[in-house]
């Protein structure tokens, strides 16, 4: 069966070879697509392998009756000589249903393997989002993507069987033992093999990745017994082996084509008593495949007694967490990625909650970092925002101090492109988040506030700062906060967020009108709140925002237009509190036309009657040229007997110097 014509390089490259002539014919003849032709040949040229897209042939030519035919066309494909004429000469063999070229042949080839190994990578515009782990889906029964053409009809997959995790040679032994008719296919996260059994003993077929593997191994090579097939994965499949014997992380699979095979019966009896799964199948990467391949299993697992009164068991699974594949890839990662509802349950069942050494195990694999440079907490924010929350609304995590340091230290790590966590999780978590502000660790755990403070000043590559992020996917969740007793008492947050207000993006945009536009009640809930008397510096750098700091328009202009409930609160204050000099400023914003020709007062009669209302009872007029208030009789007269110097217009504890009343006519 094996030779060097076999390896799956060697198929990739006389592929490519075919796959440039087709190419080139392509850009010749208006009835090819040349550019999925160039598509194509780059990923087929660019692949790791195609060793699952191989191993489904084998096992469809096997089930239809034409493994014969399918080596006559791996034998044809080197013998072609590689020359586009040749292309036109007919494969001639008894399976054939009629003649086809040898053109025809490689064409079908490269459709299956794309087809078989993963359809949407590899075909644009496809339809089918499938990965290689769902062409068995049987439960959902418009998913079964696995089918062939048979004299009998179109066969597709009837029932599966997995049996995962980490095995030693014995216990893998015994599960081939059992596979006695029936081919299936033994996966691990690098590299598929299928298991055809024989009168002889069992005969695989593996096109591995490896060139030399062809110097081992001869034609039709037969392994007589179970343990033959271990240590033939073993010594030329890269399966993955520590020294103790273990296969670090496998699945075999066991697929019914047939519902009315009995052979399959007897395997399925055979096979229960894996279903429970032990600690020896979750050593090493085991979790990695029983997240793909034994979801249910694996859910009973995360639940059941044993777990709770296991310690032994605890441990293990608390390590299997952590524990990385030959990618770099922890377990967590995998139960993020492949049973998010599962990792969700085992948040919040009585397990995780009342056992130490599970949280122990979380709390590492959420601060690891995979090869690709994602960190566990960071890819529970992207695809598992649920189990995310769930975390957050744990006792585990009101009581576990470990569990808040780690998501304290998330909170401000940045990502490998700058963009820090925090903002990652306001846009992919905002339930999350939200349940995190709301959880009694923030008012006990000064390193979580602390974290708080420093997520919503920090800027991410395009200049956005948190508090803008906050304001734009998650409004409701901001004004919530800054009415929490976690923002009302804590200094260092609320000068966090006055520190903001004046940041603005690249684009010129600043908080105060990101939060303007997207959360309106929350600019309010700023100036009502009892934080915007006690806190001087949030007023300055409000007024600062609101006068100075916004390039695109006028600060107040935005207030008016879209805050202006949060517009009649700040006139409202400025009038009980006899700020002359921010009414000074606004008078000075009210007739001037910004770049569209609107003024201030045309918006406020438009968008904002209630503040205008509140501007006109205080009797100011305006004064077209000087732009300035000329009658303050609503002001108290002790203001003008400060003989300070002029300060910044957002000091609302200064006011103007005495200046004499200059009565003249203009507009309310």
């Amino acid at each position: 069966m094996y030779n060097n014509r076999h390896n799956q390089d060697e198929i990739r490259s006389r592929l490519v070879a075919y796959l440039d002539i087709k190419h080139q014919q392509s850009l010749e003849r208006e009835d090819y697509d040349s550019e999925q032709c160039l598509h194509v040949k780059s990923l087929m040229k660019n692949s790791k392998g195609f060793c699952f897209g191989l191993a489904l042939c084998v096992l469809g030519m096997y089930e239809s009756r034409k493994i014969a035919w399918w080596y006559a066309t791996l034998a044809a494909l080197f013998l072609w000589d590689g020359e586009s004429n040749s292309l036109k000469n007919n494969f001639e063999h008894d399976d054939n249903e009629r003649p086809i070229t040898l053109d025809f042949l490689f064409e079908r080839l490269v459709n299956y393997l794309f087809y078989y190994q993963s359809a949407h990578q590899y075909i644009r515009n496809s339809e089918l989002q499938l990965n290689q782990f769902e062409f068995f889906s049987y439960d959902d029964p418009e998913g079964h993507y696995y089918d062939f053409s048979h004299k009998d009809g179109i066969k597709k997959v009837e029932r599966l069987l997995n049996v995962s995790g980490s095995f030693s040679k014995e216990a893998f032994s015994a599960i081939i033992s059992h596979v006695s008719h029936i081919p299936c296919l033994i996966h691990t996260s690098t590299h598929t093999i299928i298991l055809v059994p024989t009168v002889a003993g069992y005969h695989i077929y593996c096109d591995s990745n490896t060139p030399q593997i062809a110097q081992h191994l001869v034609e039709n090579f037969i392994c007589e017994t179970p343990g033959m097939v271990y240590d033939f994965l073993k010594e030329y499949c890269g399966f993955d082996c520590k020294l103790d014997g273990f296969f670090e992380s496998v699945c075999i699979q066991s697929i019914n084509i047939d519902r009315e095979n009995r052979c399959f019966d007897r395997l399925a009896n055979a096979l229960e008593p894996y279903s429970e799964i032990s600690w020896q199948r979750l050593n090493f990467t085991g979790l990695h495949s029983l997240c793909i391949y034994n979801e249910k299993e694996l859910g009973r697992l995360v639940v059941s007694n044993a777990l709770l009164t296991n310690g032994y068991l605890q441990k293990i699974f608390a390590q299997a967490l952590c524990n990385k594949n030959s990618r770099g890839q922890s377990g967590l990662h995998y139960m993020i990625q492949y049973v998010p509802l599962i990792l969700e349950s085992f948040f919040d069942s009585e397990i995780f909650n009342r056992t130490k050494s599970l949280q122990d195990g979380v709390v590492k694999a959420l601060l690891l970092i995979s090869n690709g440079l994602k960190q566990g907490f960071e890819y529970m924010c992207v695809h598992a925002p649920n189990a995310l929350m769930s975390l957050c609304d744990s006792d585990a995590f009101s009581k576990h101090r470990g569990l808040q340091d780690a998501v304290a230290q998330s909170l401000i790590r940045l990502e490998r492109q700058g963009w820090p966590v925090f903002q990652i999780m306001v846009r992919y978590a905002p339930l999350a988040l939200q349940s995190l502000l709301e959880s009694s660790a923030f008012h006990v755990h000064s390193g979580l506030r602390n974290a708080l403070s420093r997520a919503i000043a920090c800027k991410n590559p395009n200049g956005w700062c948190g508090l803008q992020i906050l304001a734009k996917y998650l409004p409701h969740g901001l004004t919530h906060f800054l009415m929490s007793d976690l923002f009302i008492y804590n200094e260092s947050l609320q000068n966090s967020v006055a520190e903001a207000l004046i940041e603005t993006s690249k684009l010129g945009v600043s908080s105060l009108m990101q939060m303007a536009i997207y959360a309106p009640n929350a600019l309010d809930v700023i100036i009502t709140s009892s934080v915007f008397n006690t806190n001087r510096r949030l007023r300055t750098l409000l007024f600062d925002a609101l006068f100075v700091r916004a390039q695109e328009k006028n600060g107040i202009c935005i207030m008016a237009k879209h805050a202006p409930l949060a517009l009649a609160s700040l006139l409202k204050y400025m009038k009980e509190n006899n700020s002359v000099m921010v009414l000074n400023a606004i008078a000075g914003k009210m007739l001037e036309k910004d770049g569209q020709g609107v003024t201030l007062y045309t918006l406020m009669q438009e968008y904002a009657k209630e503040a205008l209302e509140i501007w006109q009872s205080m009797g100011i007029k305006l004064n077209k040229r000087s732009h300035v208030c000329s009658d303050l009789t609503n002001i108290s007269s002790t203001i003008f007997s400060r003989k300070r110097p002029l300060q910044s217009p957002g000091d609302i504890e200064l006011s103007v110097q005495y200046r004499p009343k200059r009565l003249c006519s203009g507009h309310e």
